[in-house]
């Protein structure tokens, strides 16, 4: 799954914002002169979420998809091979594990610090709980007008 740091995240928030205000063809300057803001952007096209949802969601069914696959598949194996050691100072990205430790904790916010692997595997193993955790986060995030 995508590993973004917070440039590249800020450069899909900023490409999303400005295809949606492509198809709703809003010009550049209608957005200065009538203060239209990029959540009102958003409104306007179906309350459509931002960006970083869609990573959230994509990484949770990815998640998904591993646990549940077949016990001999290498991403599932990996899957269990939590390291635990520091990284080195000044790593350009997140790796794997640590995108997949931040979506868990956004979704599933009672997990502990570390997030060990005993605490969401249970969870995941069961395709239809998985799912409902995921839509028990939705209700959770609050809608905007």
């Amino acid at each position: 799954m995508w590993n973004l740091n917070n440039t590249n995240q800020n450069k899909l928030v900023i490409f999303h914002h400005s295809v949606i205000r492509y198809i709703l063809n809003i010009k550049w300057e209608q957005m200065r002169e009538q203060k239209i803001s990029n959540e009102e952007v958003r409104s306007r096209f179906e309350n459509t979420p931002e960006i970083g949802f869609f990573i959230i969601r994509c990484t949770w069914m990815y998640i998904g998809k591993i646990v549940h696959a077949l016990d001999h598949s290498i991403p599932k194996k990996l899957m269990g091979a939590w390291i635990h050691c520091p990284r080195k100072a000044g790593h350009p990205q997140t790796t794997s594990k640590n995108h997949f430790l931040t979506t868990l904790k956004t979704v599933l916010p009672e997990l502990g610090k570390e997030g060990r692997f005993q605490e969401w595997y249970g969870l995941a193993c069961d395709e239809a709980t998985w799912e409902e955790s995921f839509n028990v986060y939705l209700t959770k995030i609050p809608k905007k007008n």
